[in-house]
């Protein structure tokens, strides 16, 4: 009788234990996110499918940017304006086939300006031919 007691006793106290975390963390409030609200761009390179495109890759990336106190445009690259960039505090490129052409008015504002771009995946080497890379940021082929 007292071992059937405590074995049950025992069970009660395990589950009890499993189930009590889970409905701990659920109460605990996440910290709000300090600071200014940063605002991202990122434009990819489009594709005559989703599966041929950087929108995966983008939208990828929004993901992770979630994480932060961010506020987040996915743009296809052939939609970008001129000067559009310059409206956000950092600009993100996703690329994916080597072949694909950057917009002319996104790679001239790229190497114009003076905020945080990020180039990712393929392009990087039609806008290496088709500007001064070397002169503008120190570094060559």
């Amino acid at each position: 009788m007292q071992r059937r007691t405590l074995l049950a006793l025992l069970t009660m106290l395990g589950a009890w234990s499993l189930a009590r975390p889970a409905a701990l963390l659920a109460q605990v409030p996440h910290p709000p996110a300090t600071g200014p609200t940063r605002t991202v761009l990122i434009v990819y390179e489009p594709g005559e499918s989703e599966a041929i495109s950087g929108l995966g890759d983008a939208r990828q990336l929004h993901q992770l940017l979630g994480h932060f106190h961010a506020e987040v445009t996915e743009l296809a690259a052939p939609a970008y304006r001129p000067h559009q960039l310059d409206r956000y505090d950092v600009t993100f490129y996703v690329g994916f086939l080597n072949q694909y052409v950057p917009p002319a008015a996104f790679m001239r504002d790229v190497y114009g300006t003076g905020r945080t771009v990020v180039w990712l995946n393929t392009g990087m080497e039609r806008f290496a031919r088709s500007f001064d890379l070397p002169a503008r940021y120190g570094f060559t082929q």
